[in-house]
């Protein structure tokens, strides 16, 4: 499964905070945490809160960590293939252009 934009950034939330993420997603509508949720990307604890049982930890899953490994390691590679290369090989090409060209002016 290869993971959106949206969905790795609530991966990221639950691997940053799980007790902030638990509080504020958990009991939402978010159709995007509901999805991974059920997915099993997340490992929950429970607890009791004013005598009601809820949520009060997520953590990512095995599964979970490995997609936003996968995820992290594919956009790194994307900047370096759509970035990083075209512009060292222009800056590249530049400097031996230069080069050529001076020393032929000599």
């Amino acid at each position: 499964m290869s993971l959106s934009k949206e969905q790795a950034a609530c991966l990221r939330l639950v691997q940053q905070d799980g007790k902030a993420a638990a509080r504020e997603m958990y009991n939402s509508e978010n159709k995007i945490f509901q999805d991974l949720y059920s997915n099993n990307f997340f490992n929950s604890n429970m607890g009791v809160i004013n005598g009601e049982l809820e949520v009060v930890d997520l953590s990512l899953s095995a599964k979970g960590q490995k997609e936003l490994s996968l995820y992290m390691e594919n956009k790194r590679a994307e900047f370096k293939n759509n970035f990083a290369f075209p512009l060292l090989v222009s800056i590249a090409s530049a400097i031996i252009g230069a080069l050529i060209t001076y020393l032929f002016m000599k």
